[in-house]
């Protein structure tokens, strides 16, 4: 019994260790698809997302902080993230609850010039 309850005691360590561990997404600056706007109530800078708050749920990424010099193995366009998540339903209209489930699986890096902006994807409900 002792050796079953310590087999399980590993197996959930390692099963939640690697729910930590999350891949990272480099995401190349796109002006037409992210636009920055400033929270003046908490100082902070968000990223709205073209396509997402259709309906009464809004999707979109908060500065979290800014790095420099990092070594990224690849960048993707922010439209082949969109795609990826397969969160379109129309013309240019995101289904912002699947788009937050895909993106919330990753550490989203903005890269943007020299600088490497981590960000927090926020999803809200009116």
């Amino acid at each position: 019994m002792k050796r079953f309850i310590l087999l399980l005691f590993f197996y959930t360590i390692h099963s939640f260790s690697q729910e930590e561990a999350q891949d990272t997404l480099f995401i190349k600056y796109d002006r037409n698809l992210l636009t920055r706007h400033l929270d003046v109530d908490n100082f902070r800078y968000y990223y709205l997302i073209k396509g997402t708050g259709n309906r009464e749920d809004l999707v979109y990424f908060y500065e979290y902080e800014i790095h420099k010099k990092l070594s990224p193995k690849k960048i993707l366009s922010f439209k082949e993230v969109l795609i990826n998540s397969d969160a379109y339903y129309g013309k240019d209209k995101l289904q912002d609850s699947r788009l937050a489930e895909y993106l919330w699986k990753y550490e989203v890096i903005l890269v943007k010039g020299d600088d490497y902006i981590e960000l927090g994807t926020v999803y809200e409900i009116e």
